[in-house]
Order: structure tokens, then C-alpha cells, then sequence
């Protein structure tokens, strides 16, 4: 049947579910390595996924499970990486940087969906390449390789994001979204049985070993009360931004709300300074601006009146 869009509440939306979102990333900045990266996705999908199952109820069964389950392993990648991205480069950098995914989600249907694109898309691109050069000052003799990172998780995402277009069209959101806790749950519990049967011999002399095998292979160890409120909060953070992100693109116009989307670049640097005192300075600041742009040119498009549902 058709339906109104609700603009008004679709935004409020989109903007309260990313700013949550931005305040779990600067969580687990703020942590550190308090606890492995598969600790962190077994514990906060376990307590999230009855959330999730509830939110499922009266969904179909998966149509094409195999391609869910490869979408929920790629973004499982795709976190990995960003919060290792947060131990090395400010949340403000890392959140621009990974910001370019709507230019590489129009430059990837271009490429692998045969979508049509013109000199807009192209401005859009190099733009958002300008940003990505600002924001990293890509200096030979002081760079900080970790602040690519965020550029590999945008990939990342933009891939999974062209797989669920091509290949999950048919099922329903709800469903994709428990496939991938279920995913993150697995993902936690065989890296967690890796880092302890597998866990490699790092020279422990090289830091940069020592913070990789603190985030993949470090052991478990009980939590305390702070760290299970933590993993609690970032558990009611996921739900929350699954509702809200959920919410807001089925109630407003895609191109409308994918705008309103970079509100998560802005809330990176609200947390980034609220709890780890980091303020960017002119080059970030125009990196940001001239991302932002980038991903607006890519997004724009006629805004439909009504949706589907």
C-alpha cells in the first residue's frame, strides 16, 4: 500500500540514531583494549539479539540466507577495522574518512550494477579524494597509515551495501539485521577460540604488533561492573541505531535522509572533544567540509513523494 513520507519525524530520526551511533564509537575509542574485538561482538550481540528476535517477529524467512550471511561477514570486517582505525587516528578523522561511502556506493553501481553516472558523480569522487587528503595529510615521512583505515571500512560498507541491492532485495530488513547479529555472534566465538588456540608470536618489541595482537588474540578475562555497563550500553546503542536508522529511511525520502546521515560527522567531533579533548584543525576541518559535499553531490537525486511499504 502506499503511504505519506514523514519527513519531519524521518529526519529527527536519522539524526538522533547517528548521533547515538557516533557516541558508541567514541565509547570504544575511550576504552581502548579493554577487551578483544570478539569479545566485543559475542557479548554485545548476545545481549542485544533478543532485541533484534523481537523486532523480527511476523518477518520472512531469509530468501537468499548465503548472501546475507556474506554481507553480515563483510561488515563484521568492516567494524574490525574502524575500531582499530579509533585506536591510532582522532574519532573526528576516522568518521570523515569513512564518510565517503556514498560516493563509493554510486561509483560501485556504476561499476558492477551498470547504474548510469555523469560529470556530477566524477566532481564528487575527486572531492571527496581532496577531503581524504586533507584530513590525513599524507606526509612520506610522518604518515600515519592507520588513518586509511576508515577508507578500507567505507569499501567495506559501499560493497555490502551494492551486495544488498544486487542480492538481498527481496528480504526483509528485520531479517537481515538478526542474520547479522547471528553473524557477529559466530564471528566472536571462532575468533575468540582462535585467539586462544592460534594466537600468533608477535615482537612484542614493536608496538604496533603488540596493539594488534592485544585487539585480535588477547585473552579473556572477566569483566568488571564497569565493563559489562559498557557492553550493555553499546549493546542498547546497536538496537537503537538499527530502529532509528530503520525508522527514518522508511518514513523520508532516501536522498533526503542519506543528507541528514552526515549529522554523524558532526557528532564525532561533539563526542570526540566531550570525552577525549580532540579538536581538528584547518585541514581537517576543510577535509570534512569538502567530503560532506562530495557525498551530497553523489546522493542527489529528484526526491520521490511517497514511499512503498
Amino acid at each position: 500500500m502506499m503511504r505519506r513520507d514523514n519527513v519531519k519525524r524521518a529526519v529527527a530520526a536519522i539524526v538522533i540514531g547517528v548521533s547515538v551511533m557516533a557516541f558508541g564509537d567514541a565509547l570504544i575509542k575511550l576504552i581502548g583494549l579493554r577487551f578483544s574485538l570478539w569479545q566485543l561482538y559475542l557479548l554485545r550481540s548476545l545481549i542485544a539479539l533478543p532485541f533484534f528476535v523481537f523486532l523480527m517477529r511476523g518477518a520472512q524467512r531469509p530468501v537468499a540466507l548465503g548472501w546475507i550471511t556474506l554481507r553480515g561477514v563483510i561488515q563484521a570486517v568492516m567494524w574490525g577495522v574502524y575500531y582499530y582505525a579509533l585506536l591510532h587516528v582522532e574519532l573526528s578523522v576516522a568518521a570523515a574518512v569513512y564518510y565517503t561511502t556514498p560516493m563509493l556506493i554510486v561509483l560501485f553501481a556504476v561499476l558492477f550494477l551498470g547504474e548510469r553516472a555523469g560529470l556530477k558523480l566524477l566532481f564528487a569522487v575527486v572531492l571527496g579524494f581532496i577531503g581524504v587528503l586533507l584530513l590525513t595529510h599524507p606526509r612520506v615521512e610522518e604518515f600515519n597509515w592507520a588513518a586509511l583505515l576508515p577508507l578500507l571500512s567505507a569499501v567495506l560498507y559501499a560493497t555490502a551495501m551494492v551486495l544488498t541491492r544486487a542480492k538481498c532485495a527481496a528480504d526483509n530488513p528485520n531479517t537481515i539485521a538478526l542474520v547479522q547479529q547471528l553473524v557477529l555472534i559466530a564471528c566472536g566465538a571462532l575468533g575468540g577460540l582462535c585467539a586462544i588456540f592460534f594466537a600468533p608470536n608477535f615482537d612484542h618489541a614493536n608496538p604496533h604488533m603488540q596493539q594488534i595482537n592485544s585487539f585480535l588474540f588477547a585473552p579473556w578475562s572477566p569483566l568488571s561492573q564497569l565493563d559489562w555497563a559498557v557492553m550493555v550500553v553499546l549493546a542498547v546503542v546497536s538496537v537503537a541505531v538499527a530502529v532509528l536508522v530503520a525508522y527514518a529511511y522508511q518514513n523520508g525520502p532516501p536522498p533526503t535522509i542519506a543528507a541528514f546521515d552526515y549529522t554523524y560527522v558532526a557528532a564525532s567531533v561533539l563526542w570526540g572533544f566531550v570525552f577525549l579533548r580532540e579538536i581538528p584543525d584547518l585541514p581537517g576541518v576543510l577535509g570534512m567540509l569538502c567530503i560532506i559535499s562530495g557525498g551530497l553531490l553523489a546522493l542527489h537525486k529528484r526526491k520521490p513523494k511517497t514511499n512503498c511499504v
